[in-house]
């Protein structure tokens, strides 16, 4: 690399996925464009929005070339990610929604440290503010969600750095708050999942497990607007349900490839059993169960008949009756692991099977 290019060196890529956050982007943008930054790019995914968020864009396309506008068709939120993922040149990618603004030169902070102290990983918190008052008082959990209770100041790997910030009920997956070398992702083919909601799960814990050097501040760069219709506020569905199940799969696919220590192993197990707890709560106050044969008939026969295990038959005073019911699912599912060597863990036998399914019950 010559001079010349190291001084055009994009430093961070900025990646914001918009689905019609016409009302907020404009605000986003602004806060972005304030960061400090000598070399950036603000990827901009619109995932087939049916508002007049691309005609926004459009105009600060105009007036800043460090924004950059690609159109899609509605895929969801993972997939817009990935897709400006793809595209990303710089040093450090950070992750934005479009409904949510930046602390101005947050950006250029964290690129100073990460750069001065080799960090992969700069974890920071947030503050949030609510759309109305009675979304606050349904959501107050959040007013403090995004804050750590203390500071994690020295440089640790990702799994340590797991271990304490869960066992100090610190840990939380949002990717609006932390900033991640490009050549971390690359070296270990770390993306979002698509198709499901609830993604930054799979992503952040991917992040935590691979990352050798991990830094926090303890300060609120992000500013979280809790807003209806948002992912967190709208009502659930089986879909969200199916979401988290699919969290646990790829998670739990991951934890069975990889060998890690005992410690590290509890905490992944954890964070795996809220996830399916999770998927049945939402599971148990859906109105329309039914819909859930559209996912499970499009899923790997695997996921299928785990689902149907862990959240769709799910009774506890049931289990024995459950789990000793070797149906042609079962034996289909034997069938597909073995071509496949899909999670090789759950399809070597079927007392196997048992254990996984009592870890999780």
């Amino acid at each position: 690399m010559n001079d010349d290019s190291r001084l055009n060196q994009v430093e961070v890529s900025i990646i914001v996925p918009i689905y019609n956050t016409a009302n907020y982007v404009e605000g986003c943008l602004k806060s972005l464009t304030n960061q400090g930054l000598k070399n950036y790019e603000i990827i901009c995914v619109d995932d087939g929005s049916t508002d007049n968020s691309v005609e926004i864009i459009r105009k600060y396309t105009e007036i800043n070339s460090s924004v950059i506008l690609l159109v899609s068709n509605h895929k969801g939120q993972g997939a817009a990610r990935n897709e400006g993922l793809r595209l990303a040149s710089g040093k450090y990618v950070y992750f934005m929604d479009s409904d949510d603004v930046l602390s101005p030169n947050s950006l250029s902070e964290c690129v100073k440290i990460m750069s001065n102290k080799n960090v992969d990983l700069l974890l920071f918190d947030a503050k949030t503010e609510f759309e109305t008052t009675d979304l606050k008082k349904e959501f107050w959990e959040y007013s403090s969600f995004y804050k750590r209770k203390q500071e994690y100041s020295v440089v640790r790997n990702g799994r340590e750095m797991l271990c304490e910030l869960y066992m100090n009920q610190d840990y939380f997956v949002s990717p609006c708050c932390y900033v991640i070398s490009r050549k971390l992702l690359e070296q270990h083919l770390i993306y979002f999942p698509e198709g499901i909601v609830y993604e930054d799960n799979v992503f952040t814990m991917r992040l935590f497990l691979s990352a050798e050097r991990v830094l926090h501040l303890k300060k609120e760069f992000f500013l979280r607007y809790v807003r209806n219709g948002s992912t967190s506020t709208k009502e659930k569905s089986v879909f969200n349900s199916y979401s988290y199940f699919a969290c646990f799969i790829h998670i739990f696919k991951h934890f069975q490839s990889v060998s890690y220590d005992s410690k590290v192993k509890i905490v992944i197990e954890k964070i795996c059993s809220e996830y399916i707890e999770n998927a049945r709560k939402i599971f148990l106050k859906s109105k329309n169960k039914a819909d859930i044969t559209a996912y499970l008939d499009n899923a790997p026969i695997l996921w299928s008949f785990l689902f149907k295990r862990l959240v769709y038959n799910y009774d506890q005073s049931n289990f024995e009756e459950r789990v000793n019911c070797k149906d042609k699912l079962w034996e289909r599912c034997l069938i597909y692991g073995k071509r496949h060597g899909y999670i090789p863990l759950i399809t070597k036998c079927y007392n196997e099977l048992k254990k996984i399914l009592k870890k999780f019950l």
